[in-house]
């Protein structure tokens, strides 16, 4: 929060303690008042008003001195709350970005956000609100308390047995309530994740004539958070009515046995000083009364930040180890590594793979064979299950993260972007590039024509979903986003898909003359683009069932002979 704000829990203390004492002696003043201004006045012919003003000026200067304190110590506390909130936004979102990826496969975007949305909401909404309350509560208390016990221990006895009464109720009610609303935030972010799916989805669901499916998905979530919120509310909606009867029953008590006690003449009680108990009694129950209408944001907030301490509680992603050989060489071995995703769900099984440093090497195969999750290993996205990765020698399991990923350039088939211009977005992976460093990246890729074209340059502004440019104009930023590092290893999963064959091949021959010396891995479902590498792993059900190049693989007529076929290019010896 910085150093500013550490003087601010004391101003708070001491302004909510200033605030306490004028809330007694208010009352404690008015009880005077009756017994030594007013009542005598009702014996004297010619009463004198001027003593009972000089003492009203001094109740109305209490009751400015407690407003000032009030006012100044919800200043202060919000400026504590903002601190805070601004502390934990920071850290969630630093923890959010070394979680591991499995993190994310297991939970919905729209659960993930809705820790910054909803969630912290409502934490904050009880820190700038029931916080106070709750340090009002208690020093207003100790001070209202030790009043009333001063005035009469009887009364105050009697005060504190109906007080348990309330606070068991209030106990018994809160407890049920609790359950409800952490169920209403689940469901609340069952309703973030549904609707983040509908935006980025909602071609799709027009394509295919999804609307009502999507409608009734949504009704059915949007019905959960309905029962869900009305158990929860209602049973929260029921606590305040319960204490303010059960507050109004207080006060009848304690005028009734304070009568009885004047009447009577059991104890030495004044009328002036029933009256002031009865004014502490009511200070005593209001914080009683703030607690049950606070009890509905206190419940959900404590549920909303539940869900944040269980989110930071997931372990992180280790960064640290051994840092990597330089010059990378890029020398690439996989020795007997399996992985799933699931437990017990395959993915890949014993692969054995070795890349050369300098090589040219593909890997192709059938859709889901684990060609594009060979590629998350190798970038640590996920631990493998069993084996291991080598870089030149060393397991990838025990190197930097950092210094790994920057020596490989990835270009992963999601084609992100990120707002910003396009040179922004081609500096991401290098922002120390230099102009002239981002326009060679774009060339090896084959986009700085089209970029030269926009209307303004490499200083167009794009969006989030990379707009005004074409599916396969984004796919060449991203070649090019990963050139500008210069990476000793260059990996394409896919990476010219959505390009026009001439392009592609275009992009192919600029990599062949400008990267002679890197290591280069290829994902490709256009094979024609491939033939030419130093080895061709080819995968089929997690395996790799082939290797070579492409003239042993079409000499062996099988899987790899089989897909060349399929693409339609009958060419078994290509240039």
């Amino acid at each position: 929060m910085g150093p500013i704000y550490s003087r601010y829990p004391l101003a708070v203390i001491l302004l909510v303690t200033i605030s306490a004492i004028t809330n007694v002696l208010s009352a404690l003043y008015i009880g005077d008042v009756i017994d030594h201004y007013i009542t005598p006045l009702l014996s004297q012919s010619t009463p004198n008003f001027g003593p009972l003003l000089t003492a009203t000026a001094v109740i109305g200067g209490i009751y400015f001195l407690g407003v000032f304190a009030t006012l100044y110590s919800g200043r202060f506390m919000v400026k504590i709350t903002q601190g805070i909130m601004q502390t934990i936004r920071d850290e969630l979102f630093t923890h959010m970005e070394h979680l591991p990826m499995a993190y994310f496969d297991r939970h919905p975007r729209g659960d993930v956000m809705s820790h910054y949305t909803t969630d912290t909401d409502a934490l904050r909404e009880m820190l700038s609100q029931s916080v106070i309350d709750g340090i009002t509560m208690i020093v207003t208390i100790v001070f209202v308390f030790l009043s009333m016990i001063f005035i009469s221990v009887p009364l105050t006895l009697l005060v504190l047995l109906t007080l348990f009464l309330i606070f068991w109720l209030n106990r018994r009610i809160e407890g049920v309530g609790s359950r409800y609303f952490i169920k209403q935030q689940d469901s609340l972010a069952d309703i973030d994740s549904a609707i983040e799916e509908m935006l980025h989805g909602e071609m799709i669901i027009k394509v295919f004539c999804q609307e009502e499916a999507v409608e009734r998905a949504f009704a059915k979530k949007n019905d959960a958070l309905f029962r869900q919120s009305t158990l929860a509310n209602t049973t929260g909606n029921f606590v305040e009515p319960l204490i303010d009867n059960g507050v109004n029953i207080q006060y009848a008590l304690v005028a009734l046995v304070g009568g009885c006690l004047i009447l009577t003449g059991i104890s030495p009680l004044s009328l002036g000083a029933l009256v002031a108990f009865i004014s502490l009694t009511h200070k005593f129950l209001s914080p009683v009364d703030a607690l049950g209408e606070q009890m509905n944001a206190m419940v959900t907030a404590l549920a909303g930040a539940k869900r944040i301490f269980n989110l930071m509680d997931v372990p992180l992603q280790g960064t640290g180890g051994a840092p990597l050989k330089q010059p990378v060489q890029g020398h690439l071995a996989f020795k007997d590594v399996s992985f799933s995703y699931i437990p017990g769900q395959s993915v890949l099984s014993h692969i054995h793979l070795t890349i050369e440093g300098g090589q040219k090497v593909a890997i192709v195969g059938t859709s889901g064979s684990g060609k594009s999750t060979l590629i998350k290993l190798l970038n640590r996205f996920y631990p493998v299950v069993r084996g291991n990765i080598s870089c030149d020698g060393q397991n990838l399991a025990a190197l930097q993260l950092a210094p790994l990923r920057r020596s490989m350039g990835t270009v992963l088939q999601d084609t992100h972007l990120f707002s910003g211009t396009v040179r922004d977005n081609i500096r991401y992976s290098n922002p120390t590039a230099t102009q002239t460093e981002v326009e060679n990246a774009a060339k090896l890729a084959c986009a700085h024509d089209f970029i030269t074209r926009l209307p303004q340059g490499y200083d167009t502004p794009l969006d989030s979903t990379g707009l005004p440019l074409s599916l396969g104009q984004r796919q060449l930023l991203t070649i090019a986003r990963a050139l500008a590092t210069h990476p000793p290893l260059l990996v394409l999963d896919d990476a010219t898909a959505s390009a026009d064959t001439l392009t592609e091949a275009r992009i192919w021959d600029n990599l062949r003359q400008n990267m002679a010396k890197q290591t280069l891995i290829i994902i490709a479902k256009r094979l024609d683009t491939i033939m030419d590498s130093d080895m061709i792993y080819v995968m089929d059900g997690g395996e790799i069932v082939e290797m070579g190049n492409h003239g042993e693989l079409m000499a062996k007529k099988g899987l790899y002979y089989t897909l060349v076929m399929k693409n339609g290019n009958t060419d078994e010896n290509p240039s």
